[in-house]
């Protein structure tokens, strides 16, 4: 089991990937970081977060909410954002 404090030293490389991971909260970024790191399911990871086991659902949900709306600003062909709903 990996051992998760306030501060973790990993975020996404990628920049896209990273833009995403910001917008999630402290306790969702947790979750995140357990999963990239060594957990199996989202389930998991929430447990090595010390959170409850839903809270990785959410946050899965989240991840995939977030990276369609990355996306979707990302491919406009003038380059400008648009405003998405969240």
């Amino acid at each position: 089991m990996i051992a998760l404090g306030p501060v973790l030293p990993w975020e996404p490389e990628r920049k896209d990937a990273r833009a995403v991971f910001q917008r999630l909260k402290a306790d969702e970024q947790l979750v995140a970081r357990a999963y990239a790191l060594a957990s199996r399911s989202w389930a998991a990871a929430a447990n090595h977060a010390h959170l409850p086991e839903a809270m990785g659902k959410r946050v899965r949900r989240k991840l995939r909410r977030l990276g369609e709306q990355h996306r979707a600003t990302a491919s406009l062909p003038d380059g400008s954002t648009a405003a998405v709903a969240e």
